[in-house]
C-alpha cells in the first residue's frame, strides 16, 4: 500500500497509539512532544508542487500529531475497496472510488426526484452500506500526509456521499 512508501509510517501511528491514550487538552501538546521525540524530530509531508518530500517545521509537527490522538488511523488500505476522501488523480484512479462513483451514479436522478430529505439520506445511507458489505471503508488524511489515513464516521461518509448525488444530480 501507499504506506510502505513512507519508512517509519507504521512506527509513527505506533507511537500515537501508545501516547494517544488518556489524553487531554491538558497534556495534549506534552503527548505530541513525545512523539515527536521519538521519531528524531522529523516528521515529512509531500509538498504540494513538487511531490518532494519535505520537513514539516517543529510547532506544525507538533499541531498535527496533537490533532491525531484519538483518531483510528489505517496504515495501509486496499484500493479496491476503500473509498478515499479527497479530490483529484490520486483518489480519481482509486478502484473503489469508480465502483462508490459508478453507485451514486445509477442512483442519482432518484436522488434529484426525491423531495423528502429522510428519503435522500436513505438513498446516500444506502451506498454507504454497500460499500460497508463489501468490506470496504471511507478513509481520509486530512493533513496531506498520503499515507496517514483515518477512518471515516458512517455520519460523514453518508454526509460525502450526499454531496456527490448532489453534484451528480445538478449535472444530470
Amino acid at each position: 500500500g501507499e504506506a510502505n512508501d513512507y519508512p517509519g509510517m507504521k512506527h509513527f501511528c505506533y507511537l500515537l497509539d501508545r501516547f494517544g491514550h488518556h489524553v487531554d487538552d491538558d497534556n495534549r501538546m506534552d503527548r505530541a512532544k513525545e512523539v515527536l521525540d521519538n521519531i528524531d524530530g522529523r516528521l515529512l509531508k509531500r509538498d504540494g508542487n513538487t511531490s518532494r518530500l519535505v520537513e514539516l517545521p517543529k510547532a506544525e509537527s507538533l499541531e498535527l500529531i496533537g490533532q491525531s490522538f484519538g483518531r483510528k488511523h489505517v496504515v495501509e488500505f486496499d484500493p479496491n475497496k476503500d473509498v478515499l476522501k479527497g479530490r483529484g488523480e490520486y483518489t480519481n484512479k482509486n478502484p473503489a472510488n469508480t465502483a462508490w462513483r459508478h453507485k451514486c451514479q445509477a442512483r442519482s436522478r432518484k436522488y434529484l426526484r426525491t423531495k423528502k430529505r429522510k428519503e435522500k439520506t436513505d438513498i446516500s445511507t444506502a451506498i454507504v452500506k454497500s460499500v460497508f458489505d463489501e468490506g470496504g471503508r471511507f478513509l481520509t488524511n486530512e493533513n496531506s500526509l498520503k499515507a496517514n489515513f483515518y477512518e471515516m464516521s458512517k455520519e460523514a461518509a453518508v454526509k460525502k456521499t450526499s454531496q456527490v448525488l448532489r453534484e451528480m444530480a445538478q449535472r444530470a
